[in-house]
């Protein structure tokens, strides 16, 4: 069974690599039989059935890592359009730090509770207050 497999792979790889030549060969092959046959429209069809590679072109942009890079720019537009009053931001920060306990031993920060959010995996939520690890890791560090 492995013998089969790796036989049929290989002549699979030869016959790729050697596709010009067996086309070459037909069309001469075709050409001596039937000498009325036009020689530049078989070459013609010869070369208008092959597709090459297209050239792909997005918004200006023709190279792998230049599409990817609008794409990026365009879903970080996308994710960040919302807009949102940045006095309601400082308000939610002010809830936050009136509802920290502080202790002589231990000492809580915005700061801190906004880092470790921000290190949750993404759509995750508090259920109540309509927090989310979304919301942070798009708001940026000017909060």
């Amino acid at each position: 069974m492995r013998l089969t497999r790796a036989n049929y792979h290989y002549a699979i790889r030869k016959v790729r690599k050697d596709e010009d030549n067996i086309l070459r060969e037909r069309v001469a092959d075709a050409l001596i039989r039937d000498p009325n046959r036009d020689f530049w429209a078989e070459v013609k069809k010869i070369r208008c059935s092959k597709a090459g590679s297209s050239v792909i072109i997005v918004n200006g942009c023709c190279d792998k890592s230049s599409i990817s890079q609008l794409f990026a720019r365009k879903y970080r537009d996308l994710f960040t359009s919302v807009p949102y009053q940045q006095l309601d931001l400082q308000g939610v920060v002010a809830d936050v730090d009136a509802q920290l306990l502080f202790d002589s031993h231990c000492f809580i920060a915005s700061s801190d509770v906004l880092r470790a959010i921000s290190k949750l995996k993404l759509h995750k939520d508090d259920g109540d207050f309509g927090l989310a690890s979304d919301y942070f890791a798009y708001a940026g560090p000017d909060l």
